[in-house]
């Protein structure tokens, strides 16, 4: 699931073209449940490890430098972060849950990494997501149909009254 406001952000940001190649990668192998933002990778559809820089790099075939210079302004703009590799030696990345997730559920710890980003939504106003907008709207249409109901209720059966 990619939020299209955060995904605006991040094309506001103009990031370098390797950049985007490295964060289109990383978008594409996002975990799931137990590894909710963690970049990973599968075999078989199953989950299969955690990726390093390394295996990204040789994914994307780019040259080191140009893989490390994406890697730090991605890591700059708050859209990843590193954490110590969950196998062997090296770094593995997690992704702002606040641009894309695979689950609607996302752990409470990895929300709170995030939550200073310019991507974190709940601190942003309404007006930057179409998506919240529509949420607010349908919240109220909801709020307006249970009213609605309860009035024509009380039309039918008659104002409740007063216990003596």
């Amino acid at each position: 699931m990619i939020y299209d406001a955060s995904m605006q952000k991040v094309f506001d940001l103009k990031l370098k073209p390797t950049t985007m190649q490295v964060l289109y990668y990383m978008i594409a192998h996002i975990g799931h449940n137990n590894y909710s933002g963690l970049v990973i990778k599968e075999k078989n559809r199953c989950f299969y490890g955690a990726m390093n820089g390394k295996e990204i790099q040789a994914k994307v075939n780019c040259k080191d430098t140009a893989f490390n210079n994406a890697i730090r302004e991605l890591k700059d703009n708050g859209i990843i972060t590193t954490i110590k590799a969950l196998e062997g030696r090296g770094n593995n990345f997690l992704f702002n849950p606040y641009i894309a997730t695979h689950d609607k559920r996302v752990p409470k710890e990895l929300l709170k990494l995030f939550q200073n980003t310019i991507f974190n939504y709940s601190t942003t106003s309404y007006n930057d997501s179409t998506e919240l907008q529509e949420e607010i709207i349908y919240n109220e249409e909801i709020q307006r149909h249970k009213e609605k109901k309860k009035e024509q209720a009380s039309h039918y059966w008659g104002e409740p009254q007063e216990k003596r």
